[in-house]
């Protein structure tokens, strides 16, 4: 890891968790809200600050629950990464939103038989010791990209490449804190739903974001892009009016940032049956009006639940089959809904991408003499969606007719 750092065998705390991967030279944010975790975090707080970031072998829901031996102990792989805590932020209802800075990988030798909330290994990290190290050759990062980007096509997948401050530091230096937040803020600062830019302090403050020398604002700050994707989205006093009923669920999911809805214990509709579109006696597009769970993913878009409105509109997908125009129409706008999500979360390469793809699914399903298809007034709509996208305009909402 660094040159500082013993040789040999080292004690980790460990933290498993499913698609959470750090690696050396990386930073990692989370939101630690499970109580044994919770722990972990202020141990480390107290101690050396690091925290060992490991794959459960078998995905799941989180780290617990699912494997079939014994749910609180899943079978993990054997290496792991080691991460110190760059940035940390306790909350008033005992969580913490804390960014990890990826400093070397470890193997693990055997873990440790101990009354703990959270478990702890002893592990190797000689084989990993170049770590943290300049690569000795060149990488094609030309190549490197083009293979990822075959990765995701193949996989449907969205991600950004920019995001997440991963530029290897020199051969032993601690990761400075303040860089992924850094990174994050010029990447591009989260939004409120309104469209307002969140308070920000005086340019003397911190130096304009760290640009001048300072440190920069924390990514947990309370107008960071962390805490912005977190907190409650207010709703301008023209947001269209409700299509249906039901009530909204009592947060909006930010994925890697709240817990999973379904899959998680503490998730809001977990234990919930999956949304199912009854299309009986409908044609579409025709009837989009009597389609309650069309109607209702329009509902959950307009109040910002994007990851919600997603589920719903996929029932309908679903149920008219995905190759017909308007399930290619629906996924178009699941696709918008994603890349507004990841613009929400102050990604850029993942949202460009998705938009891309959301225009051409949406030509599918050509619109009528009115310029309507399910009622979107798709090329208003579309420029409104690029209008948040490129220069943080008011927000898109769907009003149909």
């Amino acid at each position: 890891m660094t040159e500082s750092d013993p040789p040999g065998e080292i004690l980790v705390s460990l933290f498993p968790l499913t698609g959470s991967l750090l690696l050396p030279g990386t930073f990692l944010p989370l939101n630690v809200f499970e109580p044994r975790y919770r722990a972990l975090v202020a141990d480390a707080l107290e101690g050396d600050r690091r925290i060992g970031m490991i794959q459960p072998r078998l995905p799941g829901r989180d780290n617990s629950g699912w494997h079939p031996g014994d749910p609180e102990r899943p079978e993990l792989y054997a290496v792991g990464c080691v991460g110190e805590l760059a940035e940390c932020e306790p909350q008033p209802d005992g969580r913490y939103l804390i960014v990890l800075a990826g400093l070397g990988r470890f193997r693990i030798v055997r873990e440790l038989d101990e009354e703990r909330p959270y478990r702890r290994a002893v592990a190797d990290r000689r084989e990993f010791r170049t770590d943290g190290a300049e690569a000795s050759a060149e990488l094609d990062k030309d190549a490197v990209l083009a293979a990822v980007d075959r990765y995701r096509a193949r996989h449907e997948i969205a991600f950004d490449m920019d995001a997440g401050g991963t530029a290897r530091r020199p051969p032993g230096q601690r990761p400075e804190r303040g860089t992924a937040v850094r990174r994050a803020r010029e990447a591009s600062p989260a939004r409120g739903v309104d469209g307002r830019d969140p308070p920000r302090p005086a340019a003397g403050a911190d130096g304009d974001g760290g640009r001048a020398g300072r440190l920069p604002r924390p990514l947990l700050a309370a107008d960071g892009p962390l805490m912005a994707a977190l907190r409650p989205l207010p709703m301008p006093p023209d947001a269209p009016a409700r299509w249906t009923t039901a009530a909204f669920p009592p947060y909006r999911h930010v994925p890697g940032l709240t817990p999973h809805p379904v899959t998680d214990p503490g998730g809001h509709s977990h234990g919930a049956r999956d949304p199912v579109a009854d299309l009986s006696g409908l044609s579409l597009p025709a009837d989009w009006r009597r389609c309650e769970e069309y109607l209702r993913g329009v509902d959950l878009f307009n109040a910002a639940y994007l990851w919600e409105a997603h589920e719903a509109w996929e029932a309908v997908w679903h149920a008219v089959g995905h190759d017909t125009p308007v399930g290619r129409f629906l996924q178009g706008l699941i696709q918008a809904a994603a890349a507004l999500l990841q613009h929400h979360r102050g990604t850029r390469v993942g949202h460009h991408r998705l938009r891309t793809r959301a225009v051409a699914l949406l030509e599918a399903l050509p619109p009528g003499p009115d310029g309507r298809a399910l009622g979107v007034p798709v090329a208003a709509w579309l420029a409104a969606v690029h209008r948040r996208l490129d220069a943080d305009g008011p927000y898109p909402f769907l009003r149909l007719g």
